[in-house]
């Protein structure tokens, strides 16, 4: 049986107030935002020569970020060229002119971004530009560099859909991934049913992604997932659960937690208690992963606050890793909810780039 709690989750009346700027919706949109990217960089694909490009590499940081580490997770056994993520004013010291630099930045205007900007610049290496707008857009213009444009208007994380969408349907239109066509269409049908399954007109006592924000409510959210295909998925129930629910949390993949932050819980305390642990499991997880995970829910039962298992849904690999992308969103919604807290301003982060200029 649900706490009474969840009955706020149910009310749209206590929705509408605590979310004014519509998170919950744009959270909903996900599949929407994926096939409009899909079709607006079809309609007009970048032009670049990619020719004996050796390595890829997407750097922005926060909501700009993450689907790089999604696409990395999704073709990383079967690319010919590595995928990496860039978080940095610096870029790797292979960067070169058989490099392709993905930029990312939704603003426009991280200075993170921009700095790796120039030093792909310098490097002589390949550019793509992803951005809504900003000081990138300007300087993709004046230096004739490819330039996604990506729908304006939305808080970075909230434009999840848009990114991926654009990222991967720009590297596929360079022939640096396969076709997505029928991956997408997949996905996109997928993500429209869980999106009603899960979202805020769906019961509570029906509704997964309510439940787990009950779950995790005045707890330490901790997420595991395993390292090849869902690490990446881990994160962003991270980064959204600080972002949304203003919340500390934690995340790791197996089977490297098994090595050394397993042992938090062998010797359980008040705070160890505290903890809330999330399973996202998915088929395609290595055997030993699966049995390790099996493990995990007997020894950390009892020493934890609980565990939770978040399983994938569909057939495709996209399908599946979305659909976990698009839960933990909408727990992180729901559990801002719960705390009283708007989920749409981030005031520090506001408050650093501020005093940072």
């Amino acid at each position: 049986m649900l706490p009474m709690s969840s009955s706020l989750l149910d009310d749209p009346k206590q929705i509408l107030r605590l979310d004014p700027g519509g998170m919950i919706h744009h959270v909903a949109a996900l599949s929407r935002q994926l096939a409009e990217a899909r079709e607006r960089v079809q309609a007009a694909p970048p032009k670049l020569k990619v020719d004996g490009v050796q390595e890829i590499i997407i750097t922005g940081l926060g909501g700009s970020a993450i689907s790089g580490d999604v696409l990395r997770s999704l073709v990383w056994k079967t690319s010919p060229r590595p995928i990496s993520v860039n978080r940095f004013y610096e870029l790797p010291g292979s960067v070169g002119p058989k490099s392709l630099v993905v930029c990312a930045s939704y603003s426009g205007n991280t200075e993170e971004t921009l700095s790796a900007f120039q030093q792909a610049l310098k490097r002589k290496a390949k550019i793509l530009v992803m951005a809504s707008g900003g000081r990138l857009a300007e300087e993709a213009a004046t230096h004739k560099i490819p330039f996604c444009r990506l729908t304006g208007g939305l808080p970075p994380r909230a434009a999840f859909g848009y990114a991926f969408g654009t990222l991967t349907t720009a590297l596929e239109s360079l022939k640096l991934l396969p076709d997505m066509g029928h991956d997408y269409r997949e996905a996109v049908g997928v993500l429209d049913r869980l999106a009603v399954e899960w979202g805020p007109g769906h019961p509570a006592a029906r509704n997964d992604a309510k439940r787990l924000a009950v779950f995790l409510q005045k707890r330490l959210p901790v997420v595991y997932a395993g390292a090849d295909l869902l690490e990446a998925v881990a994160m962003r129930w991270r980064c959204q659960i600080n972002e949304n629910a203003k919340e500390a949390s934690l995340s790791a993949g197996v089977p490297e937690m098994n090595h050394n932050e397993i042992l938090v819980y062998s010797a359980p305390t008040t705070d160890t208690r505290r903890l809330a642990v999330i399973c996202l499991r998915d088929e395609s997880d290595h055997p030993q992963v699966k049995r390790r995970f099996d493990l995990m829910r007997d020894l950390l039962t009892g020493r934890a606050a609980g565990v939770r298992e978040a399983r994938a849904h569909g057939g495709g690999a996209l399908a599946r890793v979305l659909s976990l992308v698009l839960l933990g969103d909408f727990v992180s919604v729901y559990l801002a909810y719960l705390k009283g807290v708007d989920p749409t301003p981030i005031p520090f982060i506001d408050l650093l780039k501020k005093r940072l200029s």
